[in-house]
């Protein structure tokens, strides 16, 4: 019994444990949130400790159930001290529905096998209606999330959480002053230095003028992975491996490779000397990006 004990004891400590963990993430996500709200998952894990604390409570009472019957069987308690006690039952004994030795002749159920009788014991009503609560419960979540599609499913709501933490670090990165393909933006003052960079580690392919060497021309109105200052910045972070240009991103930082982007998109519509041939599409789009 002792074991039983130290089990559930621990099994409450985790299950607290778990509880303040999440307290703790919800705590540091209202603090981050401009406005307190709680999503419709906050509010299952908010049911689901509940419902766990419950249980946890029903095993400790059942465990103490179970000890007070064991230590009858060990140690019987003799008519006298029962009714020395005057037969008053222990919370967990009413609890559990229990009643003192002296009635167990009320407790009968009018039949028998090979001299063994069988008790009348009721599983208490707090435990029935927590049952009964679990069913209700369950058929009021399949009926609000599955069939009258009221609320969000779980992967709706993982899409909704994917574009406001997208949202969120396009605001960090623009808190820090980093860039990435989705926050570049036109700047003609960042062209000189793209240059000095173009220059070192991009003429080699492109040609000194971006009329294009063993790359395309970077002058016309033709593109492969698209002419706007956003793609041309995602093709020089991540490369293209399969024409046999490498990824960048490793070796330039997000300032240079976006300086970059913005000398490139200076070369449009500028005369090479010797310009290599059209290749891929030719765009119409807003070299911003934005439409």
């Amino acid at each position: 019994m002792k074991k039983s004990s130290l089990l559930v004891a621990f099994t409450i400590i985790s299950g607290l444990s778990y509880a303040q963990n999440k307290a703790a993430d919800s705590v540091a996500v209202a603090a981050t949130s401009s406005s307190f709200s709680l999503s419709t998952t906050e509010i299952l894990i908010a049911v689901l400790l509940v419902f766990t604390l419950i249980l946890l409570f029903v095993s400790y009472t059942l465990l103490k159930g179970i000890k007070a019957v064991y230590t009858d069987i060990v140690k019987p308690k003799s008519v006298t001290e029962t009714s020395e006690k005057k037969e008053k039952l222990s919370l967990m004994e009413k609890l559990l529905s229990l009643r003192p030795l002296s009635k167990e002749k009320d407790l009968e159920i009018p039949h028998e096998y090979d001299g063994i009788k069988e008790l009348n014991n009721p599983i208490p009503a707090w435990f029935n209606w927590l049952f009964y609560g679990s069913v209700v419960f369950g058929f009021a979540y399949l009926y609000y999330y599955h069939i009258g599609e009221w609320g969000p499913r779980q992967d709706d709501e993982y899409k909704t959480e994917l574009v406001a933490a997208d949202a969120a670090k396009r605001k960090l990165m623009a808190a820090s002053g980093s860039i990435d393909e989705n926050s570049i933006k036109v700047d003609a003052s960042q062209a000189e230095k793209g240059k000095t960079i173009y220059d070192a580690n991009c003429a080699a392919c492109h040609a000194p003028d971006g009329g294009g060497l063993v790359g395309p021309n970077l002058t016309d109105e033709f593109w492969l992975h698209g002419g706007s200052i956003k793609d041309i910045f995602k093709t020089i972070k991540y490369g293209v491996p399969d024409k046999g240009m490498v990824s960048w991103e490793k070796s330039m930082s997000a300032a240079d490779i976006g300086a970059v982007a913005n000398y490139i998109v200076t070369l449009k519509g500028t005369k090479p000397a010797t310009p290599k041939e059209p290749q891929g599409d030719k765009f119409e789009g807003d070299v911003a990006g934005d439409k």
